[in-house]
């Protein structure tokens, strides 16, 4: 057998890529000698396994996180917790007995007010059903506490009850308020829990140990308790990652799905969120003028200037949320992973979704209904600015385009299934018919939810966080390949070390300083297209396409939102051409393809507009969907792809959240004033339109380079390439061959690429990436990219 070994760093590790087996850490402070290096003959998952709980009691879901607490201060912290819901059993009790018959209450729910025996009874009901609900909880948990543990069991609880505080604080109006009230009351109360299970574990409380856990579905007699003689870390770290791949919250959680299928799960995790943005964009276009929404509230009915910018002030304050959720994500995204935030930001789409479907009355209605907007965007903006990252870093070079383009053109989707929801309810008489459109954003939200608790984390965040092992057992999982596959050996020691070179926070003066990495270059190419897809004027046609048809073209609302379903439809059968040109023709080609045609529809619609008559309104229509067919397949999608393809991974999440803003914003700007302006002059709106299509075309020419079939670790040595030549990146990306790991590794260091961060000169080392570093005794040495030598031989034989 032989080993190949060389070290990097004075604390890194002897690494066989060839066999992926791990050697032992150096535990000097010097670097380590050639007479002092030691075999690789340490199984892995041994030495992994030894952090094990090291790494996950800090994690937030785990089954043994202690928030860094023990003895004494973790039992009173458990106290605590368990005080706080207890304390809320009693509040629950308290409560209402002092409001059943406050005034307030009785004129919202007239049946509860006065003296009779009927009365009587109701308040009895409206009392008791809480207890009613507290009793069906207590028997699901004889169930379910058995399956999901206590831990689970209370947490789920705190979310019922969340939930159903904040239907019962927004009860429907008239008759269905009392029963309303009364099925909230008992869903709050659908809590409080005590398990016992037979299949149990004999556990010895002195002594700290686990017993083996009955397979019988009997419950163990007094003979039959197995000794609690084996130690606890032990027996569970023998299956660290078998444990942990089926765990809720786990950053290496994959449902035990691997390869193709695993990818597959992942991008139709992404896909629902983007379906609920798309969702969103077509549901205001649907509601903002039906009579419905206009009797609840009043300020957007009529056809005045006021009217008309109070419509797009209600539309656009989602964007404005959007924004800045978005803007929050640069911060965050860095701190707390892909996988939370967009857990996170599904969190606060349902909260602000239940706030805006029960707003106040009067005058604090539209108000409320805003905030509740807003609020909304506020976790959108989370998931579109990280759901592109994540996608984009657990995908391969070959399939990323199409995997991102999936999700973005999915976007379609959800605008069509708006327009066709509410054209169907349309017909639906009362409050209702804007009601459930806006409550199915929880059906997105909560099923992204609940798919993304059981994916994993990805790979190159944990990386940055220092997770080696579980970034290798996703890579693993994600390819269908072995943990010490030396190709994924290869990959992961490539991120690791971009990592490394990258880690240090950049400054300001970095950021704004031209150098190799070109990051402000990169930064503003990203959020260019993100403006440009704004600008360029695809949510004025589509958020504003039915008021066109019913204001412009003179439909009647019933035929004006019939033909937006056409065109969303239309909007969402072109998208799939997407799927077959991303990577095939290429990013840079769709973007030309894309500012042309979109630029030449809306020369039709200004044209057809100059002379305002129905006729010739029928013009602008067809420009309208021309526009649309174009927009489906090249600048939907590519804006969510290109920038973080473009960044590198020391500026992604910040690039990716910049990205987002700008679209965010030019969304709001775009959404608020469009009725204004086509109020002002409709050909006028148009033309501005064509001006910007066109304006970005040399912009593209010049700034753009092609990304397709590129790793992302390979997009930085483009614009490195370009920066040490002085020539425009997407020349450069042009005359460069692909690269392999190996290649990039060494284009890197020729270009000095990572020079400022890697310079081990000093200590007598020269860097050979991929298969990591070694001792410079001569310079026909240094052109070895491995060092074979016997396994027989000692340490100090090796030469």
């Amino acid at each position: 057998m032989t080993v190949k070994t060389k070290t990097f760093s004075k604390e890194d590790e002897s690494f066989d890529v060839e066999n992926g087996q791990l050697g032992q850490p150096s535990t000097s402070a010097e670097s380590w000698s050639q007479d002092q290096k030691i075999s690789t003959n340490t199984p892995l998952l041994p030495q992994l396994e030894e952090n094990h709980f090291s790494m996950t009691k800090y994690a937030m879901f785990s089954n043994i996180a202690t928030l860094g607490l023990k003895g004494k201060i973790l039992q009173h912290t458990i106290t605590f917790a368990c005080v706080v819901c207890f304390s809320l059993f009693g509040y629950d009790q308290g409560l209402m007995a002092g409001i059943i018959t406050a005034p307030q209450f009785v004129e919202t729910f007239p049946a509860v007010g006065g003296v009779s025996h009927h009365t009587t009874v109701v308040q009895g009901a409206v009392t008791s059903c809480y207890e009613l609900g507290c009793f069906f909880g207590a028997l699901s948990a004889m169930y379910f506490g058995g399956k999901w543990g206590r831990k689970r069991m209370i947490m789920f609880g705190c979310v019922i009850i969340i939930m159903g505080t904040f239907i019962s604080i927004f009860p429907f109006k008239g008759h269905w308020a009392l029963g309303h009230f009364i099925i909230a009351r008992s869903f709050t109360g659908f809590v409080k829990t005590k398990t016992f299970s037979k299949e149990d574990k004999s556990f010895d409380v002195e002594n700290g140990q686990l017993g083996q856990p009955s397979t019988s579905t009997e419950s163990w007699s007094q003979d039959q308790k197995i000794s609690t003689n084996t130690p606890l870390l032990p027996q569970l770290e023998e299956n660290h990652f078998s444990m942990t791949k089926y765990a809720m919250f786990s950053n290496i959680a994959t449902l035990g799905l691997k390869g193709k299928i695993l990818q597959h799960t992942i991008t139709f995790a992404c896909v629902v969120c983007f379906s609920l943005f798309g969702y969103d964009q077509g549901l205001m276009a649907g509601i903002i003028t039906a009579p419905q929404f206009v009797e609840t509230f009043p300020a957007v009915g009529g056809v005045s200037h006021h009217t008309t910018v109070v419509q797009g002030a209600v539309t656009s304050c989602y964007e404005l949320g959007c924004f800045f959720g978005a803007l929050s994500a640069m911060y965050f995204g860095g701190k707390w992973g892909r996988k939370r935030m967009i857990m996170f930001g599904c969190v606060i789409i349902i909260m602000g979704t239940f706030i805006s479907i029960f707003p106040f009355k009067g005058h604090w209605a539209l108000g409320h209904f805003i905030i509740a907007r807003s609020f909304t965007g506020f976790g959108n903006g989370f998931n579109t600015a990280t759901i592109p990252v994540y996608q984009s870093e657990l995908s391969d070079a070959t399939n990323r385009g199409f995997m991102v383009t999936f999700e973005g053109c999915m976007v379609a989707v959800g605008t069509t299934t708006a327009y066709w929801i509410v054209f169907g309810l349309s017909y639906a008489k009362g409050s209702i018919s804007w009601r459930l459109p806006l409550a199915l954003q929880v059906v997105y939200a909560g099923l992204c939810f609940f798919l993304m608790i059981g994916l994993p984390e990805s790979p190159r965040f944990l990386i940055t966080k220092d997770k080696i092992e579980e970034a290798r057992y996703v890579l693993a999982q994600l390819h269908d390949t072995s943990i010490n596959d030396p190709d994924l050996l290869e990959e992961v020691i490539l991120v690791r070390d971009a990592n490394n070179r990258f880690s240090k926070r950049i400054t300001l003066k970095e950021f704004f300083t031209p150098s190799k990495h070109q990051y402000l270059n990169r930064v503003l190419i990203g959020s260019s297209s993100q403006f440009f897809q704004q600008f360029t004027g695809c949510n004025a046609a589509i958020y504003y396409s039915t008021v066109l048809f019913e204001t412009t073209v003179g439909l009647s609302r019933r035929m004006a939102l019939t033909l937006g379903g056409v065109f969303s439809s239309i909007y969402t059968c072109f998208t799939v051409l997407a799927f077959f040109l991303i990577e095939r023709v290429g990013r840079r080609k769709l973007f030309f393809t894309g500012a042309i045609g979109q630029g030449s529809s809306f020369i039709i619609a200004f044209g057809c507009l100059v002379h305002d008559t129905k006729e010739n309104a029928k013009g602008a229509a067809v420009g309208l969907f021309l526009f649309i067919c174009i927009f489906g397949f090249t600048i939907l999608p590519l804006p969510w792809l290109y920038p973080p393809e473009i960044n590198s991974m020391r500026t992604r999440t910040m690039a990716a959240s910049a990205s987002t803003c700008t679209n965010w914003l030019s969304n709001f700007a775009v959404v608020m004033f469009t009725p204004i302006f086509i109020n002002r002059t409709r050909w006028g709106c148009y033309l501005f339109f064509a001006a910007m299509n066109f304006i970005y075309v040399p912009i593209i020419y010049m700034f753009y380079p092609e990304t397709a079939g590129r790793s992302l670790e390979e997009i930085d040595i483009i614009f490195a390439k370009a920066f040490v030549e002085k020539k425009p990146a997407f020349i450069v990306a042009q005359q460069l061959p692909k690269l392999s790991n190996k290649e990039i590794e060494r284009e890197g260091i020729e270009l000095g690429l990572y020079e400022d961060e890697n310079d081990f000169s000093e200590w007598g080392y020269e860097t050979d990436a991929i298969t990591k570093r070694r001792p410079v005794h001569s310079r026909q040495n240094t052109q070895q990219t491995l060092r074979t030598v016997p396994a027989s031989t000692t340490p100090s034989e090796k030469t």
